[in-house]
């Protein structure tokens, strides 16, 4: 599959690779649309305490982000997530496969 054609199944849910043998531990999907309540932003782990009061008194709405998830190589962790953009080639290949 190309690029553009997956596009619909990530907004769907789907989980895709590429076929390249530097994708082997690697796959792509979207992260779900949500709201995190204002009474919930302080108590997120994953958010630094400067920007938690930033955000005082204010909800944060997650939406329209692909995140690249990359198998742990040291089996210190089982996956990283990071955010994903794709480059040049992975959107001219046409090697795209749903995944797993």
């Amino acid at each position: 599959m190309k690029f553009s054609e997956i596009i619909d199944g990530l907004k769907k849910g789907h989980a895709y690779r590429r076929q390249a043998e530097n994708w082997r531990n690697k796959f792509i999907s979207c992260h779900v649309d949500q709201t995190v309540p204002e009474d919930v932003v302080p108590k997120m782990n994953s958010l630094p305490q400067g920007v938690k009061r930033l955000m005082e008194a204010r909800s944060i709405y997650f939406h329209d982000q692909v995140l690249l998830f990359e198998k742990g190589e040291d089996k210190s962790w089982n996956y990283k997530a990071t955010s994903y953009t794709p480059s040049w080639d992975d959107i001219f290949a046409d090697d795209w496969v749903i995944f797993p």
